[in-house]
């Protein structure tokens, strides 16, 4: 188990709650992917306000050992950025994100999944997240483009996605040759264009 901060804490290695790494300290996550080759990881986010940038995971996980990116204490880290995207996930598998809330100005999405190249995101959950106040987004909340395989959105709250450009800012974007998508016990209010597209 591991924790992370808006900002590096103490020694910033990510050892401890108060050693907690940047969340977008490359090495760390480096350390991370080199973990998930023999084991599960978690990773602990603090409360607080993660808006330096957009977190990347680029050709991340394992199929056979999850990697967890969970809240400290429910909805108490805030994703936002004033980029394009709050999260950029490529090329990525066997990740779980919970308790986190994305909101904020980002002007594309909140979350985007896509390939590397032929190697599509597979095995990802969302639970117990809220994507609300995307009021920027040109896009929406969740993309799913182009071969992701095995989602699951689970719990999650997602209101407010209110773009000018609303006609085509979904919650969820799920298009172009997505596989096994499962959305269950979710929140849908106030979108433009599609809930679940």
């Amino acid at each position: 188990t591991y924790w992370m901060a808006p900002t590096a804490v103490g020694a910033g290695d990510g050892s401890s709650s108060g050693n907690a790494a940047n969340y977008l300290d490359a090495s760390f996550w480096n350390g991370i992917q080199s973990l998930l080759q023999v084991t599960n990881v978690n990773v602990n986010f603090a409360n607080g306000n993660y808006n330096a940038g957009t977190l990347n995971l680029n050709d991340m996980g394992n199929p056979v050992h999850r990697l967890t990116l969970q809240a400290v204490n429910p909805d108490g880290p805030v994703f936002s950025t004033t980029g394009n995207n709050i999260v950029g996930i490529t090329g990525s598998q066997n990740i779980k994100f919970d308790g986190i809330v994305f909101t904020g100005p980002c002007s594309s999405w909140g979350v985007i999944c896509q390939p590397d190249y032929l190697n599509p995101c597979r095995n990802l959950e969302f639970s117990n997240c809220q994507f609300i106040n995307l009021t920027n987004a040109y896009y929406g909340a969740i993309g799913l483009a182009n071969g992701p395989r095995d989602i699951l959105v689970s719990s999650c709250t997602f209101s407010n996605l209110t773009d000018n450009n609303g006609n085509h800012q979904h919650m969820i974007y799920a298009s172009h040759d997505v596989v096994d998508l499962v959305v269950t016990n979710c929140l849908f209010q106030d979108c433009l264009a599609d809930y679940i597209r």
